[in-house]
């Protein structure tokens, strides 16, 4: 049987919120053009279409809107010269189909900053939008290329503004809910979580072996999901080391049952010092988890250190009466899984204490690097770095090599053959569009849309 489809989470929902309302703001200019001749209705829908592009990550949906609005604007820019050119050139007898010919150099070479081309072209264009834009003044514009080519620019800025503005409404007034927890936040919480109930099944794992099963697997899973992103190296370095500690106690303790006499003569007299312990961990777990890593001093060291002495006492007395005959002694497989169990939650105990304090350290970098940050804005030399930091990132992007990641020469020649497949197709979908609309009106109209699934 199936399991259920989990329905959408609340970020999911604002995202798409935030997205109609963007979607219906810019579809008002269709609805109420602002002249009496909208026979550039056609161009607008680009305003809608953009806006469905949008998330709810202000910082990078800024990138992206400017990106998007250069893009777009440098390759209605481009279309707009090659018009330029090639009616000056034919003396005023334009021919959309050898004018989109002579475009067809220049998207090939706009579509180097594709993904698959891995060239420093990707770095600050879309180039799918760079590519497409520029045809829409060569060959598809209904009456005059230069007025439609602006009209298409602010139909796309609108587009990714309107976006933009309701985000940041959204933000200010706290409408936006967390994506979730960060992986920081998620991994102390998983494995609190999986370590109370290790310890809570301590004697028993094996009649639970499948709720300790299904916990493995749901940490397993925050696991691999933290092997994807990037973590301070200070809490990855003591986290993975605690991950691998836990799963050494789930297989210890589901290796075989504990035997009687262990749990009655050694458990036993550990049992309430060890149910203490379980509980400072799982509690400075969850509040390092929470952000106040520095409230969560609960002197484990200490603790760790009293019950490694309880133990030694325990076990002076049970050995004491093993040779006595008063009790009879353990197997040596039975001490030797036993010890293997404690030492680790010891060790684990004694690893959450050291996450707890690379926690605060973090912390503490963290903000005296957020610190620095605002005095650089609130600097009165922060202006004047801003033009500096461009020429910077300017040179530092001419300095680079066009390809990169390049391992052989055979390689730079299989870095072309996306982008030629992609100018390639978009030239005769344009070109049949354009043939095409000789003969209807409404291709002609609509034909830049053919083009759209390109990329």
């Amino acid at each position: 049987m199936s399991s259920l489809t989990p329905p959408p989470s609340w970020y999911s929902l604002a995202t798409a919120l935030v997205t109609v309302v963007a979607v219906a703001i810019t579809t008002i200019p269709i609805y109420y053009p602002p002249t009496a001749d909208p026979w550039y209705l056609p161009i607008l829908v680009a305003g809608p279409c953009i806006a469905t592009i949008t998330f709810l990550d202000l910082r990078l949906y800024t990138f992206m809107g400017l990106a998007t609005v250069t893009s777009t604007w440098m390759g209605l820019g481009v279309g707009m010269l090659i018009h330029l050119i090639f009616d000056v050139a034919s003396g005023g007898k334009y021919n959309r189909l050898w004018a989109a010919s002579l475009l067809c150099p220049y998207t090939f070479l706009s579509s180097l900053g594709m993904p698959a081309a891995k060239s420093k072209l990707g770095r600050f264009t879309l180039s799918a939008l760079v590519s497409a834009f520029s045809y829409v003044p060569v060959a598809f514009y209904a009456v005059d290329a230069y007025t439609e080519a602006w009209v298409t620019g602010l139909a796309v800025t609108f587009g990714a503004v309107v976006p933009w503005v309701v985000l940041l409404i959204f933000k200010t007034l706290g409408l936006i809910p967390s994506p979730g927890l960060p992986m920081t936040k998620r991994l102390p919480f998983a494995a609190a979580d999986f370590f109370d109930l290790l310890t809570g099944y301590f004697i028993c794992a094996r009649d639970h072996n499948n709720a300790i099963q299904a916990q493995a697997d749901d940490f397993n899973e925050v696991c691999h999901a933290a092997a994807k992103q990037k973590i301070p190296a200070r809490l990855s370095a003591v986290f993975w080391n605690m991950a691998g500690e836990l799963f050494s106690l789930k297989d210890c303790l589901l290796t075989q049952e504990l035997e009687p006499g262990i749990i009655a003569y050694v458990w036993k007299p550990l049992a309430a010092d060890f149910s203490v312990l379980r509980s400072e961990v799982g509690i400075v777990l969850r509040k390092t988890a929470r952000g106040v890593p520095e409230e969560a001093d609960r002197d484990l060291s200490g603790r760790i250190a009293s019950c490694e002495q309880l133990m030694v006492d325990v076990i002076s007395d049970v050995s004491r009466k093993a040779v006595e005959g008063s009790i009879s002694p353990p197997s040596s497989s039975a001490v030797v899984q036993f010890y293997s169990a404690v030492g680790s939650i010891l060790y684990i105990a004694g690893l959450t204490e050291k996450y707890r304090l690379a926690a605060v350290a973090q912390k503490e970098e963290e903000e005296r690097e957020r610190q620095e940050k605002r005095d650089q804005i609130l600097s009165p030399r922060a202006l004047l770095n801003i033009p500096l930091s461009l020429w910077k990132g300017i040179l530092a992007w001419i300095k680079k090599p066009f390809f990169y990641d390049i391992k052989e020469k055979s390689d730079i020649l299989r870095r072309f053959i996306f982008p030629l497949r992609f100018s390639l197709t978009l030239f005769a979908l344009a070109f049949l569009m354009i043939v095409w609309g000789m003969h209807s009106e409404n291709v002609r109209l609509h034909g830049f849309w053919a083009v759209i699934p390109v990329y």
